[in-house]
């Protein structure tokens, strides 16, 4: 049996190789994983208003390729509808405003559909018979006394060898003034 003096072992333990690079390693470890939670530790969140009612306008666009001819929109807010069109004047226009009222704070759910017709001219004159309609839905969360701006945008996924009935498609963002 081997007896090792202990004062030896002591200082003997922290010159090691292995034991240095480990201690290094789990402090620089700690800092890495302590810097963010030291950073933030000043700073607080804006507190939520979720009483009172804001101010929230919904706008539809279109960023839809000459292919394609909006022809109707659908738009329901917590279940109720708030707006339906079926027109070809829909076709026309880049940016459709749709709903500017005051809502109670606190989370909405946002449903959306869009009707589409194909668009062609010559030998694509067959995409006339071509009916879209495209869905989608989101919930939202808005606070009081804030002026918040839902945007529908409808665009084109994919590249020219997406096939057109996959085309279509529908984006919703949320943004506070």
């Amino acid at each position: 049996m081997r007896t090792v003096n202990r004062e030896s072992a002591l200082r003997r333990a922290p010159s090691t190789p292995s034991a240095v690079s480990r201690r290094a390693w789990l402090a620089s470890l700690a800092l890495v994983f302590a810097a963010p939670l030291l950073a933030c530790a000043g700073k607080q969140p804006a507190p939520r208003r979720r009483f009172g009612t804001a101010s929230v306008r919904i706008v539809v666009e279109s960023r839809m390729s000459s292919s394609f001819r909006l022809i109707g929109a659908k738009l329901s807010l917590d279940e109720r509808p708030i707006y339906e069109r079926r027109s070809e004047d829909l076709a026309g226009a880049s940016e459709l405003p749709v709903y500017d009222a005051q809502l109670e704070a606190g989370e909405h759910d946002l449903r959306v559909e869009l009707d589409f017709r194909g668009a062609g001219y010559g030998v694509f004159a067959y995409l006339k018979g071509y009916r879209f309609r495209v869905k989608a839905q989101r919930r939202f969360e808005i606070d009081g006394g804030q002026r918040t701006v839902v945007r529908v945008t409808a665009h084109e996924r994919g590249g020219p060898t997406t096939p057109l009935e996959e085309r279509p498609a529908i984006a919703v963002s949320v943004a506070a003034e």
